[in-house]
C-alpha cells in the first residue's frame, strides 16, 4: 500500500510506503524520513496541539456535535463559568484538509488528530478507503513500520 499527500502552498511532499517508512521531500531537497524528530510521551491533554476539522457535513446536527467536542477538548473545567468534561487541551488548529492534518501529526508538528463523524454505512465503506493512504503515513511512523493494520 502506497499513500501519497502533497501540499502545495508550502511545496511539501509526504509519502509512505507499507513497511518502509514515511517521507517528507520539502522543496525539491532529498527526503526526510518521518517523525522529524523523536516522539516523546504527552503528559496530558494540556500540552497537546491538536489538529481539527470540521469536515463537509455542516448541518445543525454535524457542526453542533463537533463544536460541542472541541468545547470539550479546550473547555477550563475548573473555570467561575465552567465547562463540564472540560480537558483544557493546549490549543486546536485546523488545516483546512484531513489529509494535511494527518501529514503534520505523521510530521511530528501536532501531537494528534481529532475528528468527530457521523456517517451511513455507505458513507463510511467511501470515507474508511478514501482515507487509508493518509492513514499510512501515521502508522509507519508510530507503529515503527510494523503492520498494524487490523481494521481493514
Amino acid at each position: 500500500m502506497l499513500g501519497v499527500i502533497y501540499n502545495p502552498f508550502l511545496d511539501y511532499l509526504y509519502t509512505g510506503i507499507k513497511g518502509h517508512g514515511s517521507y517528507l521531500s520539502k522543496n525539491k531537497q532529498p527526503p526526510q524520513k518521518l517523525p522529524l524528530s523523536a516522539p516523546r510521551p504527552l503528559p496530558s491533554l494540556s500540552q497537546a496541539l491538536i489538529a481539527v476539522e470540521w469536515g463537509s457535513d455542516r448541518s445543525q446536527t454535524a457542526a453542533g456535535s463537533k463544536a460541542e467536542s472541541f468545547l470539550r477538548l479546550t473547555g477550563d473545567p475548573n473555570h467561575t463559568s465552567p465547562v463540564k468534561g472540560g480537558k483544557m487541551a493546549h490549543s486546536l488548529r485546523s488545516l483546512g484538509s484531513a489529509a494535511l492534518n494527518f501529514s503534520m501529526v505523521a510530521q511530528g508538528g501536532m501531537d494528534m488528530y481529532w475528528y468527530v463523524i457521523m456517517l451511513s454505512r455507505s458513507q463510511l465503506f467511501t470515507k474508511a478507503h478514501s482515507a487509508q493512504g493518509d492513514r499510512l503515513l501515521v502508522r509507519n511512523l508510530r507503529s515503527g513500520d510494523l503492520d498494524v493494520d487490523h481494521d481493514n
